[in-house]
């Protein structure tokens, strides 16, 4: 009995050391897009979320290897994102993350198309900035209602390895906010542009 009992410790003990596994998504055919909404179905697919600032060193420097030491929260995406808990009057600023592996076609150029977002954003891939909307600090509304479209540089895609999409919002109305409405897409440009405009 006792012997049991100390294997249980052991095991339990392991499992509060073990480290969360990271979700990611794949996309298996270059040529196609993938979807990077999340999926009532699917817990895996939801979005990380955090409610705290993080500084530009810590935005460029973020791994596979330091990812969990920030407090990710798990949220659906498009979505309102969870109201404010500090109750705080200034504009509050949050990260959205989702890590995906593609595989690359060199002579493709490749988008992200991150729906519309309340209210501004910075958006990177891999620690580097490849877009961003609306005025950081206004103190007015800025982009609320419009769909984000961000080109992909070539050279920042790790293809076949796990790329970190991080995107910082900062939001206007206090109960409000984040990755509202619309699709959350990564593929070939020429495949985004053509259905965003056959939308229009």
């Amino acid at each position: 009995m006792i012997k049991k009992f100390i294997i249980l410790l052991v095991v339990s003990f392991s499992q509060m050391d073990a480290e969360p596994i990271l979700d990611f998504n794949i996309q298996t055919d270059p040529k196609s897009n993938l979807s990077l909404d999340s999926s009532s179905s699917d817990p895996s697919s939801n979005w990380y979320f955090l409610d705290h600032q993080m500084s530009e060193s810590d935005i460029q420097n973020l791994s596979e290897e330091n990812f969990f030491n920030y407090q990710w929260k798990r949220i659906k995406i498009p979505g309102n994102l969870p109201p404010n808990q500090k109750n705080e009057t200034n504009q509050r600023t949050v990260f959205l993350a989702k890590w995906v592996q593609f595989h690359e076609n060199p002579n493709e150029q490749y988008s992200l198309r991150l729906g519309i977002i309340n209210d501004r954003d910075r958006t990177f891939l891999n620690g580097n900035l490849i877009g961003k909307t609306g005025e950081w600090n206004s103190p007015l509304p800025q982009y609320y209602d419009k769909v984000r479209i961000y080109p992909i540089p070539a050279s920042l895609v790790q293809s076949g390895k796990k790329n970190l999409i991080l995107i910082q919002i900062q939001l206007y109305f206090q109960k409000s906010g984040g990755i509202e409405q619309d699709k959350i897409i990564l593929g070939p440009s020429n495949l985004i542009q053509s259905q965003f405009f056959k939308e229009e």
